[in-house]
C-alpha cells in the first residue's frame, strides 16, 4: 500500500510538473506575441509621426492585402538581405502602389503601406530614414520598383 501512495504521488508530480511546463511554454509564446505586436504598434506610430501628411497621403494595407503583398515578395529573388536582385530594367508609368520596406526595424517587415508613387518618391528622404532598401509593388501586381541604399531607382517587369 505504501509503494502504491509513492508511485502516485510520482507520477501526480511528473504530470503536474508537464503540465506546469505546458502551460509555462504558452504563456512564453503569448508574451512574445504581445511584445511583436507592440512593437509593429509602435513602429506604426514611428512612422506616423516622421512622414509628413501621412495619412492625408497614405494608409496601411489591410489583411488580405498583407497576405497578397507578402505572396508577392516571397517570389522575388534577393542576393544578400534587403538587397534585390534586378535583371532588366524597364521603365513604365507608375499608379497606386505597395511599399515594402527591406531592411530595418523587425516590425517595418509586416507594415505594408499602400499609396501614390509620385507620394512615396517626393517623400524618399522621410520613407529611406527608416528603411534604406525600398520596394515599390503596383497594386496590379504586374511590376515592381526597387531602390536600393543610394536612392538608385531600379525597376523590373514581373
Amino acid at each position: 500500500m505504501i509503494i502504491y501512495f509513492i508511485l502516485h504521488k510520482l507520477f501526480v508530480e511528473k504530470f503536474m510538473n508537464t503540465e506546469q511546463a505546458k502551460r509555462l511554454q504558452e504563456k512564453k509564446e503569448e508574451y512574445k506575441r504581445i511584445q511583436e505586436l507592440k512593437a509593429i504598434q509602435d513602429t506604426i506610430k514611428y512612422v506616423v509621426e516622421n512622414v509628413e501628411g501621412f495619412y492625408k497621403k497614405y494608409r496601411l494595407v489591410d489583411d488580405c492585402e498583407k497576405i497578397k503583398v507578402q505572396q508577392f515578395v516571397s517570389k522575388l529573388e534577393f542576393t544578400a538581405p534587403g538587397q534585390l536582385k534586378v535583371k532588366d530594367t524597364c521603365l513604365q508609368k507608375h499608379g497606386n502602389v505597395y511599399l515594402c520596406c527591406l531592411m530595418g526595424d523587425c516590425a517595418m517587415y509586416d507594415i505594408f503601406i499602400f499609396g501614390k508613387y509620385d507620394d512615396f518618391i517626393r517623400d524618399y528622404d522621410d520613407w529611406s530614414f527608416i528603411s534604406p532598401y525600398l520596394l515599390l509593388i503596383d497594386e496590379d501586381f504586374s511590376h515592381y520598383v526597387y531602390i536600393d541604399d543610394y536612392g538608385e531607382i531600379m525597376e523590373e517587369p514581373c
